[in-house]
């Protein structure tokens, strides 16, 4: 399989303080709405973190909620990356894949608050089951880390900084769904709790066949020709 091309990028380049859901489109399927189910709304704001880069995106709801992306992939498999800003490990951000955007279904991971622990959850109409996780102390703040969700068929998968985190087998989502991103209650600053950046979702094609009459053709034995001078 390889990969193909971006169907959302949001470098959440805009005016400080501004609602990303009304006030806020990114470079690529960038639009964002609230999925069913959640609590957060519209919950997230351009931010710029102290020592952190220019423009991200912080809760401000004070609630726990997930967010998806108006970009549509072109099937099932893909990958949804982004850089995480930690400042305090205070109800962080995570990834989802395969959004139902009309109920609370997805595989989602997220830093577990206070322990530095990564899980990766399936969630079915609201209700999250832990199908994967790492040991606490995973991440650490202040630090920034690339986490790399990708959905493979039947295979889960958590990057994290390029080294693989979390692999599970797992057949309970299996439609396309959207590429989105889970929060919990931050207090607004850009002094504490985890910032996002450089959100970007891209499909995971299979690679091309090689053409049966090529391969044939690859196959097929050299003409019989008479030895030379005869």
């Amino acid at each position: 399989m390889s990969v193909g091309s971006a169907f959302v990028r949001d470098t959440f380049t805009d005016t400080a303080g501004d609602d990303v859901v009304t006030q806020h489109t990114g470079e690529v399927g960038g639009t964002w709405a609230a999925q069913p189910g959640g609590s957060g709304g519209e919950a997230l704001a351009i931010s710029t973190p102290t020592g952190g880069p220019s423009g991200t995106a912080v809760t401000v709801s004070g609630t726990f909620g997930q967010m998806y992306t108006s970009g549509e992939p072109e099937g099932p498999n893909y990958d949804v990356d982004a850089d995480f800003i930690f400042l305090s490990l205070i109800f962080a951000f995570g990834l989802d894949a395969r959004m139902n955007t009309g109920a609370n279904d997805s595989y989602r991971c997220g830093v577990i608050s206070g322990t530095g622990a990564i899980q990766l959850r399936q969630v079915v109409g609201g209700v999250q089951t832990t199908i994967g996780t790492t040991a606490d102390g995973y991440v650490v703040a202040p630090s920034q880390r690339h986490f790399k969700l990708g959905v493979r068929n039947i295979e889960k998968t958590l990057h994290v900084d390029g080294v693989l985190a979390i692999y599970v087998i797992d057949t309970v989502i299996a439609g396309p769904g959207r590429a989105g991103v889970n929060f919990g209650n931050n207090t607004p600053d850009d002094n504490a709790g985890t910032h996002i950046d450089n959100f970007i979702a891209t499909n995971f094609l299979p690679e091309a066949p090689i053409q049966m009459r090529d391969k044939v053709k690859s196959m097929r034995p050299a003409a019989f020709s008479p030895g030379i001078g005869r």
